[in-house]
């Protein structure tokens, strides 16, 4: 688990206490305002996608993001192709 969450461990159990559980306790990260701790998750989990689909391949479905109170912001937080 450690391998495929890499550096992303941190931020993604922030919304899955099992992985601090399992991997952690991990150090405390000083307090950003909202919408940085949401871009640095978003990067979080797109660093997990890309170590994911480097050796499996990966198919992420994401439904009913019109709800989303601004997906301009969620697209703004993506990271370009490699």
């Amino acid at each position: 688990m450690r391998a495929v969450l890499g550096e992303a461990a941190a931020r993604i159990a922030k919304l899955a206490p099992e992985i601090d559980l399992r991997l952690g306790p991990f150090p405390e990260n000083p307090e950003l305002e909202p919408h940085e701790e949401r871009l640095l998750f978003f990067d979080a989990v797109a660093q997990l996608f890309e170590r994911i689909a480097r050796d499996r391949g990966l198919l992420f479905y994401a439904d009913d993001l019109h709800w989303a109170e601004s997906f301009k912001a969620l697209r703004s937080g993506r990271r370009p192709a490699r």
